[in-house]
C-alpha cells in the first residue's frame, strides 16, 4: 500500500470500529510516520507544536488505530499491523466508496449500509479541538436513528448560535465532513453577503439537483420545487450566517425588509412533511426559532459554549502554549473557552510574554485580538439603542432584575421592556445569569471578553458625550453622563479592580489626553455644573452625580 491508500485504510477500520474519523492532525502524523519523519519533523511541517503532537494528538491516534485495527499499535509498529489487517480492511473500505448521482427514494426508506454523501459548497476546517457532547447532539437531532431508516428522532430544522468565534461553523463543516449516512446531498450556503431569497433558493436547488434544473420563475415557486424534493430526497442544508438576512438595531429576530420570505421557508420546513433537514448558523436567533423550537420538537435550537478546560488545553498547546503552568485554567475561564480569542492570546503569550501565561494574566490592559475584535464591533453595531444601554448597566456590575429596573429607570419606560430587552441579548449569546451568593436571586452579567469590550465601548462613548455637553451645552448631549450612573458606587474608591474603576481608568486617561490636565477638566466641569444645579432631576438624570464624583476622582488622583 502507498501513502494514500494506508490512510484511507487506516481511516476506514477506524471508523468502523470506533463510529468516527481521524482527525486533521491525526491524518497529519499518519502521513508523517508513514513517511518515516519524526515528531520533530511533523511539527516542522505544520502549525502544530512538537508538545501537542507528543502529548496528545499522537497517542489519541494510536489509541484509536489500536481499536480500528484489534491490535495494539504504535509510531514503530503500526506499518506492520496495517499490513496485517490489509485484507479485512480493504472488505471494509469497500462499502464506503462515494456515489456521485443524486439517489431517488420515493419510499422514504433508506439503506442501512453507509453511503459517503456528496458535499456541495461545504466548507474546509483546518483546526477543530474537543466537541464530542455536540457531535452527540448533532448526531441525534440531524441523523436520528442510528440504522439511518429514515427520520426518527430528528428534527427538520435545527439553529446552532453562539457568540461570535465561538466555532459554530467549525462544528458543523467537521460534523458534515465525517457524516457517512443517511444523506444523500449535503448544500451549504452562506447568507453573509444578503442574497435575495429566489437566489438562495435557486442556489440550494442546483446544489441538490444540478445546474441542468429548470427553476420556476419566482420565489414561491422555487420553494414549492425545493419542498417537493425534500420529499423524496433525504438530504441536509446548511445556512451560514443567518444574521446577514435579520435587522439591526432592533430587537433580536426581525427580517430586513424585503427578507420576509425566508420566515416563510423556515416555517415551511419545519411544519411539512419531508425528508430533508436544515441547518442554520448564527449570532442571532429568527423569531419563528424561538416560538416553534423544543427539545423534541421538529425545532431544535442549540446555544454553542466554549471550549471545555481539558479541550482548551489542547488547543493551547497546540499552539506551542505549556499547559500545565500556573494560571492556565484562569486564562481559560477568562476567555470562556471560546476557541478564537484562545488561539489569539495564545500567539500573544508567545510573542510578548515568552510563553508565560501568569505574566499576562497580571496586566490589566484589555486584549481582545483584531479577529474577534471585528466580530464584537459587528455584533455591538447590530443591538437596539435599550440593547446597548443595558450592556453598558450590566458592564458597570451584575445585578437583579429589580436592582436594573431600578438603576436604569431613566430609560427603561416598562419591566415589560426591559424583560425583552434581556431576552434579545441573551439570543444573542451576549448575556450570562449567575445566582447570588448571599441571596439566592439570579444576577444577569456579561462574558469576560463582552463585558471587557463594553468597557472599552463606555469609556469611548462616555468620553464622546462628556466633550458634546462641554462643546454645544445643551442637555440633550448628556447620553450616558444622565442615562448610567457611572461614578456613583463607593467601591469605585475602595476596590482598584472593579469594573468601574476600569472604566474610569480608561476614560479620565483619554480625558486627560484631549482636555489636558486635571485643573483644566475641573474648570470645564465646574462650569457644566453650574448649569446642571438649575435643572429638573429627570432631565438631568445621574448627570450631577456622574460629574461631581468624577472631578473629585480627578482631584484627589484616586486613580
Amino acid at each position: 500500500m502507498n501513502v494514500e491508500e494506508a490512510c484511507r485504510a487506516a481511516d476506514n477500520a477506524v471508523f468502523a470500529r470506533a463510529g468516527q474519523h481521524l482527525s486533521d492532525v491525526q491524518m497529519l502524523i499518519l502521513q508523517g510516520s508513514l513517511q518515516g519523519l519524526t515528531y520533530e519533523q511533523i511539527a516542522q511541517n505544520s502549525h502544530y507544536s512538537v508538545s501537542y503532537i507528543k502529548k496528545f494528538a499522537g497517542p489519541a491516534l494510536w489509541s484509536l488505530l489500536s481499536e480500528g485495527l484489534g491490535e495494539p499499535v504504535s509510531k514503530t509498529n503500526f506499518q506492520a499491523a496495517l499490513a496485517r489487517a490489509k485484507r479485512e480492511i480493504s472488505l471494509q473500505a469497500a462499502h464506503f466508496q462515494p456515489r456521485t448521482d443524486p439517489v431517488s427514494n420515493p419510499t422514504g426508506r433508506y439503506s442501512a449500509q453507509p453511503v459517503l454523501s456528496r458535499l456541495v459548497g461545504v466548507p474546509h476546517v483546518s483546526v477543530f479541538f474537543g466537541r464530542t457532547q455536540e457531535f452527540d447532539v448533532l448526531q441525534q437531532w440531524i441523523v436520528g436513528d442510528s440504522q439511518g431508516t429514515g427520520k426518527s428522532g430528528c428534527c427538520s430544522l435545527m439553529l446552532l448560535s453562539g457568540l461570535g468565534g465561538i466555532g459554530k461553523t467549525a462544528l458543523v463543516t467537521k460534523f458534515a465532513r465525517q457524516l457517512q449516512s443517511p444523506f444523500e446531498v449535503i448544500v451549504w450556503q452562506s447568507l453573509n453577503n444578503a442574497l435575495p431569497f429566489a437566489d438562495v433558493i435557486a442556489t440550494l436547488l442546483k446544489g441538490l439537483i444540478g445546474e441542468e434544473i429548470e427553476l420556476a420563475s419566482n420565489a414561491n415557486g422555487r420553494m414549492v420545487q425545493l419542498l417537493e424534493y425534500l420529499r423524496g430526497h433525504r438530504c441536509l442544508l446548511v445556512l451560514d450566517n443567518v444574521e446577514g438576512i435579520l435587522q439591526s438595531g432592533e430587537l433580536v429576530g426581525q427580517y430586513r425588509q424585503g427578507f420576509q420570505s425566508f420566515g416563510e421557508f423556515f416555517r415551511r420546513i419545519a411544519e411539512d412533511e419531508h425528508q430533508g433537514c436544515l441547518v442554520l448558523i448564527g449570532r442571532e436567533q429568527p423569531s419563528e426559532i424561538a416560538s416553534l423550537a423544543g427539545d423534541t420538537l421538529p425545532v431544535r435550537a442549540l446555544r454553542l459554549k466554549g471550549l471545555l478546560p481539558t479541550d482548551a488545553r489542547q488547543l493551547l498547546e497546540a499552539k506551542g502554549v505549556n499547559s500545565s503552568q500556573a494560571g492556565i485554567e484562569e486564562l481559560i475561564q477568562l476567555k470562556r473557552g471560546n476557541p478564537l480569542a484562545l488561539q489569539f492570546i495564545a500567539t500573544t503569550i508567545q510573542d510578548l510574554f515568552d510563553g508565560n501565561v501568569a505574566q499576562l494574566l497580571k496586566q490589566s490592559t484589555v486584549i481582545i485580538g483584531d479577529s474577534l475584535l471585528s466580530l464584537l464591533d459587528e455584533q455591538f453595531e447590530r443591538l437596539s439603542a435599550l440593547e446597548r444601554d443595558v450592556m453598558f448597566w450590566l458592564a458597570l456590575e451584575k445585578q437583579s432584575l429589580d436592582k436594573l429596573k431600578e438603576n436604569a429607570r431613566f430609560i427603561v419606560s416598562s419591566s415589560s421592556e426591559l424583560l425583552k430587552t434581556l431576552q434579545s441579548l441573551k439570543r444573542r449569546s451576549l448575556l450570562e445569569e449567575e445566582v447570588c451568593d448571599r441571596t439566592g436571586e439570579p444576577l444577569f452579567t456579561l462574558q469576560p471578553v463582552v463585558l471587557r469590550y463594553s468597557l472599552r465601548k463606555l469609556a469611548e462613548q462616555t468620553l464622546d458625550d462628556i466633550l458634546n455637553t462641554i462643546q454645544t451645552q445643551s442637555l440633550q448631549s448628556l447620553g450616558l453622563l444622565r442615562s448610567h450612573a457611572l461614578f456613583s458606587d463607593d467601591r469605585l474608591y475602595n476596590h482598584r479592580q472593579t469594573h468601574a474603576y476600569l472604566m474610569t481608568q480608561l476614560l479620565v486617561n483619554n480625558l486627560q489626553t484631549t482636555l489636558g490636565d486635571r485643573t483644566e477638566i475641573n474648570q470645564r466641569f465646574n462650569h457644566l455644573l453650574l448649569t446642571l444645579h438649575q435643572r429638573a432631576t429627570q432631565a438631568i438624570g445621574y448627570a450631577t452625580i456622574n460629574l461631581t464624583n468624577l472631578q473629585r476622582i480627578t482631584e484627589s488622583q484616586l486613580l
